[in-house]
């Protein structure tokens, strides 16, 4: 009997992701004479490569930017260590009494699953290329890569508090923090300005829009506490904090 090792697995999940090992899989049902397992892995895989190419051609650039390229190579090679051995490793062993097994070379399950990302990188430039974005959707990328400059910036005034002079944090937040939200919220209102642009993008701008407006009103309420020297607005900036993780939540869950 000849199998794909845990090893040949894990090779073809990091170069080929799902589709990759669900053929690895596949094979080694097929092997084992279990058909009904070898059909519905290959459904299995062809179904998450599906999910996956659809939100890969459809998450916009902003997140794209912040997800590490590593995460879908590690969390397929994850998976498919815990798959390998529920189904398997008990089997191999079994198995390993009764007849010899031998194992087909890393380098095929490489070559496989340099083949399923080669076809999936190929069918997202040719959905890109069929289906371009509109005027207004580039306007909208384009804004939200300045607007999210903004508030990385922005938001390094928190890392400053603890050991920064209250003159330094005001100049700060006068010449940084408050400026990058007041621009920002130029940007989204630019942005709704565009008449094509698709209604999911508008419900997004319009939540964009509050949370840019919260951040501005809360920049402003650091300063009136730091030029105060009473923090009087303790609770103020508290309960804009919590309104914040709110308005985040909610454009979090719009992506």
């Amino acid at each position: 009997m000849k199998l794909f090792s845990k090893k040949s697995v894990l090779i073809s999940a990091f170069f080929g992701g799902p589709l990759a090992v669900s053929i690895l899989f596949w094979k080694n049902f097929k092997n084992f004479e279990d058909q009904r397992n070898a059909q519905k892995i290959l459904y299995l895989g062809s179904a998450i490569t599906i999910v996956l190419f659809l939100t890969l051609v459809n998450l916009p650039d902003e997140i794209l930017g912040k997800t590490p390229h590593i995460l879908i190579p590690l969390i397929t090679v994850v998976l498919s260590k815990f798959l390998f051995d529920k189904f398997f490793k008990s089997k191999i062993q079994e198995n390993t009494k009764q007849r010899k097994i031998t194992y087909y070379s890393d380098w095929l399950a490489f070559l496989i699953g340099l083949i399923c990302s080669i076809l999936l990188l190929t069918l997202i430039f040719i959905f890109t290329f069929l289906f371009p974005l509109s005027e207004a959707e580039k306007f909208y990328e384009e804004k939200m890569n300045v607007f999210i400059e903004n508030e990385s910036k922005s938001l390094l005034f928190y890392s400053k508090m603890s050991n920064t002079s209250d003159f330094y944090l005001v100049r700060e937040l006068d010449e940084v923090s408050i400026p990058a939200w007041e621009e920002n919220i130029k940007l989204v209102k630019e942005i709704q300005l565009q008449e094509d642009l698709p209604s999911h993008l508008r419900k997004k701008t319009e939540h964009l829009l509050e949370y840019s407006e919260l951040r501005y009103e809360l920049f402003q309420f650091f300063k009136k506490d730091i030029l105060s020297f009473r923090n009087e607005n303790i609770f103020i900036i508290d309960s804009l904090h919590n309104e914040i993780d709110k308005k985040l939540d909610k454009i979090n869950s719009l992506w």
